[in-house]
């Protein structure tokens, strides 16, 4: 039975059912490794009770959006580095790495299949979701031989609307040097629910995670702060916390417009004392403004917010198709 469509207007940031996922086994094994696979009606998975994922977290995930632009066109945004960093983030976590050119048919495949989900112009996006993990029974830690690959995608709507209200910096890193962090495991994100349900329930909306003063990221973004001296300066990418492509893409965007940009060591003191904006930045949030950062008995109010909305409103309008894509960003999906 096909899914229903949901109401455009009234898109939330969460799962809905389509018509069909996208599948496909790997055996490190055999030659060649990774099966045909394929688009089939969405079912739910059927795994051996002793997967190695579930045992160990020996898995990985992506996120990126398909969006519909005002002309009727069906533009991903940087797919390809979403497949380079998904072949990267299965390296790491000893998987087998999913070829790059695979990556991009397989999304190409599952958002054509469930082309009636993606949303009108400016009703929200198709958020694909792809995830390998070990598949094999294993009882004892060693590296798989079996594996899948599977993508799911859903209509959403903003994650947020307006700034986030406010940070709670933790003296706490997000990850120590050697981990996993600079991967999208999924092992990276259960661990730190604790903390920001613990900062909700104090009244803010996520932390900040820092290591000996130096700021990292939230929960699941990158941050900028960009200072009262008119630089910008996001936390310089040292294998503790996430590089993330929306970050990336606002370097090239600050960049091109000539702005003062600088990857280095930023401190929470710095943001304190010297701090005239600050802002996060993902795959699903965007570009969204901070009002207020809370550091012990300190506290900072940022009252302007114009450059991360300027950013914030060049990406979403390249990723819509609304303005020329001078970085060669966007991918159309025949239909």
């Amino acid at each position: 039975m096909s899914a229903d469509l949901p109401v455009w207007d009234a898109l939330k940031f969460g799962y809905l059912p389509t018509d069909v996922v996208y599948g496909v086994e790997g055996d490190a094994e055999a030659d060649p490794p990774w099966a045909e696979g394929g688009v089939a009606a969405e079912h739910e998975l059927r795994l051996p009770v002793a997967a190695a994922a579930l045992s160990y977290g020996t898995g990985i995930i992506e996120g990126l959006k398909a969006e519909r632009s005002a002309d009727g066109r069906v533009l991903l945004f940087r797919l390809a580095d979403h497949a380079a960093r998904f072949f990267r983030s299965a390296e790491r976590m000893l998987l087998l790495p999913f070829p790059e050119e695979r990556f991009v048919a397989a999304v190409k495949q599952l958002v054509r299949a469930n082309a009636r989900f993606i949303p009108p112009a400016g009703h929200g996006t198709f958020y694909v979701r792809p995830l390998e993990f070990a598949i094999e029974p294993m009882l004892g830690l060693r590296q798989g031989r079996r594996f899948m690959v599977t993508l799911y995608g859903c209509p959403v709507g903003d994650l947020g609307h307006g700034a986030v209200g406010a940070l709670k910096v933790l003296d706490i890193p997000r990850s120590s040097k050697g981990g996993t962090a600079e991967a999208k495991a999924i092992v990276n994100y259960g661990g730190v629910l604790l903390h920001r349900e613990r900062a909700r329930r104090e009244g803010f909306d996520d932390v900040l995670f820092t290591g000996a003063g130096a700021v990292q990221e939230t929960t699941g973004t990158n941050v900028f702060c960009r200072l009262h001296s008119g630089e910008l300066v996001t936390p310089r990418l040292d294998g503790r916390f996430l590089g993330g492509i929306t970050r990336d893409s606002v370097l090239h965007l600050a960049r091109a417009e000539g702005l003062e940009v600088d990857e280095r060591e930023l401190r929470v003191q710095e943001i304190l004392d010297h701090g005239q904006e600050l802002f996060c930045t993902g795959t699903a949030t965007g570009v969204r403004n901070v009002a207020r950062l809370v550091h012990k008995d300190r506290e900072k109010t940022f009252t302007q917010g114009e450059l991360g909305e300027t950013l914030g409103q060049r990406l979403s309008a390249i990723r819509a198709g609304s303005v020329p894509d001078p970085f060669g960003w966007t991918d159309e999906v025949s239909l």
